[in-house]
């Protein structure tokens, strides 16, 4: 197999129920955002919010992911 060149980016697209506050929202993109310190193929995490509640979050893996997309791929 050949091995892949430059890198993956996993776009999620999400919006939070009318009744969520800011400060919790903050709290679950801080969560997001620690992953990278969890799942060393991830190199970075952005997220961009559009309204109080929709919101833009784009993970950058590095090429060589292994079993990982599997296993995100299971998750969706």
């Amino acid at each position: 197999m050949e091995e892949a060149k430059g890198v993956v980016k996993h776009v999620v697209l999400g919006k939070f129920k009318e009744e969520t506050t800011s400060d919790r929202i903050d709290e679950l993109i801080k969560g997001y955002a620690n992953l990278v310190t969890l799942i060393e193929p991830m190199k970075s995490f952005h997220w961009y919010g559009f309204t109080s509640n929709t919101h833009f979050v784009v993970f950058i893996f590095a090429p060589k992911m292994g079993d990982l997309v599997a296993h995100c791929c299971c998750c969706a």
